[in-house]
């Protein structure tokens, strides 16, 4: 009987330590899987992170690229600011120049309105000289046909004397100022017809 005891403690011994052993192996291997899965994480996660950094560095890429694409606006803006600038001094000169422009040609507008008047009265004095020239003409014309009756009529008279009637037709100076031409001639005439009746 007591070696039955003795070989069922010595199996229950071994079962015992051969569940220990399973059990072990069992934990081992389940920390394994444990530690594997860990490890796995985290090189997903390094690789995650890995990713992120190749993800960051080339938007950095990106952003630098954008900040000097940005520092060449700036700087393309800022000339185009100060050609701004100059384009509004030169528009200012402009101003200032057309401004003298138009004070001149309103000066010359005041001087084409005085040569208008002076165009004026030189029509207007023109027009009298014409009208005071064909009055003299007709004047001319009468005094040249009275003259010539005149003369006529001192041809068809029978003058002994010529000679008296010609020195007396000369006027003196002072009377061609007092009197026209032709009064004097006829006063003349009238004269030397009265003495010799």
């Amino acid at each position: 009987m007591a070696y039955i005891v003795s070989q069922i403690v010595v199996c229950l011994l071994l079962a015992a330590s051969i569940g220990f052993l399973i059990g072990w192996f069992l934990v081992k291997s389940l920390r394994k899987e444990k530690e594997n899965l860990y490890i796995y994480s985290l090189k997903q996660d390094i690789k995650d992170k890995d990713d992120e950094w190749y993800r960051l560095k080339a938007l950095l890429v990106n952003c630098e690229k954008r900040e000097k694409a940005l520092e060449n606006e700036i700087k393309k803006q800022q000339e185009d600011h100060s050609l701004m600038d100059e384009l509004k001094e030169e528009i200012k000169r402009l101003h200032s120049a057309i401004d003298a422009k138009n004070e001149e040609i309103e000066n010359l507008k005041n001087s084409v309105d005085g040569y208008k008047e002076l165009e004026n009265s030189f029509e207007e004095l023109k027009k009298s000289c014409e009208e005071e020239k064909e009055a003299f003409e007709k004047e001319l014309h009468t005094s040249n046909a009275k003259l010539k009756e005149c003369k006529e009529s001192l041809f068809a008279l029978n003058v002994d004397k010529p000679q008296e009637i010609k020195a007396e037709i000369i006027i003196p100076e002072d009377e061609k100022k007092n009197e026209s031409f032709l009064a004097g001639l006829v006063e003349l005439i009238k004269r030397h017809l009265n003495s010799k009746v």
